[in-house]
């Protein structure tokens, strides 16, 4: 037990970030140096310097597709995110923790995507005339980045396509689609 102990303090040092249950499998990759499994996204925004991967990842597949729907959940817009300070400080966690419960839900793996394409839908609970420059994909880029879905936001490593919008007031929600794009 102690040694595993020492193992997780080493790997929370070095920055790697460990799921929140460990299975008996995941502990026995841990004890045996096995862990990370794969290559992985880096755990913090702007510390990137040599920690792109220079190859695909071993499980990537083009077409490779993932899902999100975040039911109730809108992003601020750019205008928003750069005018209050109060919304830039509590943005991207908020987004992070819908990110993280759309993926227990969607039960998938949490596995990064190697340049993925990046689709946006936003459901809005009103008709309302909205400014087609501003930009809703920023916080949810980022999101994305801190969750490790992908490695980084820039147009180098992720293809971000306009969003769609549209109305639904029963039921307002964020839709991600992460479509894995393969060796470029």
């Amino acid at each position: 037990m102690a040694d595993l102990l020492e193992r997780l303090l080493e790997l929370h040092r070095r920055g790697i970030e460990l799921p929140a249950r460990l299975t008996l499998e995941d502990q026995r990759r841990i004890l045996a140096g096995e862990w990370p499994p794969g290559p992985t996204a880096p755990r913090k925004r702007g510390n990137h310097k040599g920690v792109f991967p220079t190859e695909p990842f071993p499980w990537a597949t083009p077409g490779r597709q993932l899902h999100l729907v975040l039911p109730g959940y809108l992003p601020p817009s750019l205008n928003e995110y750069s005018r209050r300070k109060s919304v830039r400080i509590r943005a991207v966690p908020e987004a992070v923790q819908h990110i993280r419960w759309a993926l227990l839900e969607a039960k998938a793996d949490g596995r990064p995507f190697w340049r993925p394409r990046l689709e946006i839908r936003l459901w809005f609970p009103v008709r309302r005339r909205r400014d087609r420059r501003t930009n809703w994909t920023k916080v949810l880029e980022d999101a994305l980045v801190d969750a490790g879905l992908i490695v980084d936001d820039s147009e180098e490593w992720c293809e971000t396509l306009p969003p769609e919008t549209g109305v639904d007031p029963r039921n307002p929600r964020t839709e991600i689609i992460l479509t894995e794009r393969g060796p470029v």
